[in-house]
């Protein structure tokens, strides 16, 4: 599941990546990426969460876009988390 979001398009750094359950059928995802490149657009992130759900079982994901290290936000560098654990 890490490298999943690191090998999407224009993604050059992951940080900030949960999972959680929410429930016994539920799962969550949240992650900043960062795409140099600028903003990938609406079908980027429909794509991404489409891909997350049927890959990974994630039914509810939120992804924040950063469009430059110097400028993302202060959870940066990568740092992957589950359940508080650092990954």
């Amino acid at each position: 599941m890490q490298t999943y979001p690191a090998g999407l398009p224009g993604v050059g750094q992951v940080h900030d990546l949960h999972i959680w359950s929410t429930s016994t059928t539920e799962n969550v995802l949240t992650a900043h990426l960062v795409l140099p490149g600028g903003h990938p657009g609406d079908a980027f992130l429909m794509h991404t969460a489409d891909e997350l759900h049927e890959r990974f079982g994630i039914g509810h994901s939120t992804v924040q876009i950063e469009t430059s290290k110097e400028s993302a936000c202060r959870l940066a560098p990568v740092r992957f988390q589950h359940f508080g654990r650092r990954l």
